[in-house]
């Protein structure tokens, strides 16, 4: 986002889905920026309603990736999200469908 401006490019905090938005006020570079409305993302349901750009060099890759295609970078951030939702179900699953240990093996002696 060019300082000044109040169309910004945003990071979903949550699983990094990358969206247009309209800030209230102008961009000031080192600050909170208030978005103009809290945005739902339409991938994982964070809600949120203000950006920054701290730590932005770290995701210079991943908006190098958007911007060469920001269809395919989003349907990427999607289904990766949903491959790690669906992981977590079935590690819950898994986790809930633990078979009972076996009875310890009792040795009996007929007398």
């Amino acid at each position: 986002c060019d300082i000044g401006s109040k169309a910004a490019t945003v990071l979903c905090p949550s699983c990094a889905r990358t969206s247009r938005q309209i800030l209230k006020t102008a961009f000031n570079n080192g600050s909170n920026n208030e978005l103009l409305t809290a945005h739902t993302c339409p991938v994982c349901g964070a809600v949120y309603h203000v950006c920054n750009s701290f730590g932005a060099d770290a995701w210079k890759a991943a908006f190098s990736r958007y911007t060469m295609s920001p269809d395919s970078y989003n349907e990427a951030v999607k289904e990766n999200h949903n491959r790690k939702k669906q992981a977590a179900i079935d590690a819950q699953r898994g986790a809930e469908q633990k078979p009972e240990p076996a009875p310890a093996l009792v040795e009996t002696y007929i007398l």
